[in-house]
């Protein structure tokens, strides 16, 4: 039997209690995506300077928490705009990695309530699977009695 090696990365940052997409935020002159490059850098770095086997990306993705403006389609420029960019990240990550080490595997979480995770969350999955090995549900019993301002019906 081989273990493989699979790497996990948290892509948001945290501020109190809620989770913040990292991929670009808004300043005075512009978007600032430095944190971003960053980011990318050192999931590029990990992958293709140690021997791993896979990248897990967690949280890639926008909170869908409207009650903070952080549903995707609350995001300058709508869904569609908040789609592009988290599925441009995964575009890049996936090119970083894939480009010195095609073997390896690379994966994301998403949220599974399909038909509005393009609105709350910008998860595409059909644009996403084009750049992803395998996408991973997070389908957890009695996680969604806690999303408090979620468009997403709570469950009994």
């Amino acid at each position: 039997m081989e273990i493989q090696i699979q790497i996990c990365y948290k892509v948001q940052y945290r501020i109190g209690w809620i989770y913040t997409p990292i991929y670009r935020y808004e300043t005075v002159s512009g978007y600032d995506t430095s944190y971003k490059d960053r980011l990318v850098d050192s999931i590029s770095g990990i992958a293709n300077n140690y021997k791993v086997d896979g990248i897990h990306l967690d949280y890639v993705r926008y909170s869908g928490n409207m009650g903070k403006e952080l549903a995707a389609w609350q995001q300058p420029g709508g869904t569609e705009a908040a789609v592009n960019t988290i599925t441009g990240f995964v575009e890049t990550i996936s090119k970083n990695v894939k480009t010195d080490k095609p073997a390896i595997k690379l994966s994301a979480a998403v949220m599974p309530e399909g038909s509005t995770n393009r609105d709350s969350y910008a998860q595409d999955y059909d644009r996403l699977a084009d750049f992803l090995d395998f996408l991973t549900p997070m389908i957890y019993e009695g996680n969604y009695k806690a999303m408090a301002g979620s468009r997403v019906p709570q469950s009994t």
